[in-house]
Formats: C-alpha cells, structure tokens, sequence
C-alpha cells in the first residue's frame, strides 16, 4: 500500500513540475497468495465422563508423507468406537464406525489387512475418537461420498463435528467420552 502512495505522489510530483500533464506511471501490485490457514476443529467434549479413551501412535510421530499409518484405540469401559479424522487439507473421513470393544481393550487402525498411508500436503492433523455406550448413529444416508470400510464424508470438519456434538448432547454424559489426537505432518 505505502509503495503505491509512493509511486503516485511522485507521477503528481512529476507532471506539476514539468507543467504539463502526462499519464501516470502504472502502479502494478504483485499480490502473494496466504498460506493456507490450518483447518481449526473444536472437536466434542465431555467434561465429566464416566469413563475415559485415549487414542495414540505406536509410530514416531511427526508423521511424513507417505509412512503408513497406525493409531490404536482404547476405552476404559464397554463401548462402541468410532474414530474420525480431519486432514490438513480440511477433508472430513469416518475411518471406523462403532467398532464394539470390551473394558480396557485395545483396537488398531487399519485392521484386516488394510493399510493406511499419509498423503499430502503437509499440516495439522485430528484424529477424534468417540466412545458410546450404545452405536453411534449420527449420519443420513447423503452424508457419505462412498461406501466402504473407510468413508469419506460430505460435509466441512466443522460441520461434521456439529452433527456430533448435536448426536452426543442427545445421550446421557455418562454415555460417552472423546479423545483428541493432534498430529503434525511433515512434507519429505
């Protein structure tokens, strides 16, 4: 902004001292592209659970572009796991849906011989896993861009956590607890 002051001050400057009237430099502006702002989610939040989960990887973490992915899952009582994920490129995915687990059982993402494997670009990360003592059931039937054993969903993360939060303040408190993991991806 200062540099185009500058530069039309000294076309005025310019044609008042020479007296007569001569067309003003063209100003031109190289407008830089932001960075793309990290995608923000709030994601649902029991304050006073009856029970707690934690979701982790056994992999180092920050995680790179192209390492394949693994998270385990855990909840302290019987449940119902459902584990969604926000990329770095504000794409919403259900990656497992109300996956039954007993107290204190250990569950893994990808299971059954699939695999998982970090894309690009590089960013911000959320996994959130929300445990329930009865199926989560959240989504309408236009909700999903596929179906299968991962789902990628049409809808913003915000959206996407509207709709939990809408669904979990429904059930009881005791009913359910969630957990948040936050992952930085790195570029190779």
């Amino acid at each position: 902004m200062t540099k185009r002051w500058f530069a039309l001050a000294a076309a005025v400057l310019t044609a008042s001292a020479s007296g007569c009237a001569t067309a003003a430099p063209q100003v031109v502006e190289r407008v830089v592209p932001a960075a793309p702002a990290p995608c923000l989610v709030s994601a649902p939040n029991n304050t006073n659970p009856a029970f707690t989960v934690d979701v982790w990887s056994p992999e180092k973490t920050p995680f790179r572009v192209g390492q394949d992915l693994a998270l385990n899952m855990r909840s302290a009582a019987p449940a119902y796991l459902s584990l969604f994920h926000v990329s770095s490129s504000c794409k919403a995915t259900q990656l497992v849906a109300n996956k039954q687990v007993g107290a204190g059982d250990t569950a893994s993402f990808p299971e059954g011989g699939l695999r998982a494997t970090i894309k690009p670009p590089g960013g911000k990360e959320y996994y959130i896993l929300v445990a329930t003592t009865q199926q989560l059931d959240w989504r309408t039937g236009s909700d999903s861009l596929g179906d299968g054993a991962v789902s990628s969903l049409d809808m913003t993360p915000q959206q996407m956590v509207g709709r939990l939060n809408q669904t979990l303040a429904r059930l009881a408190p005791n009913a359910w607890s969630t957990r948040t993991l936050t992952v930085q991806i790195l570029e190779n």
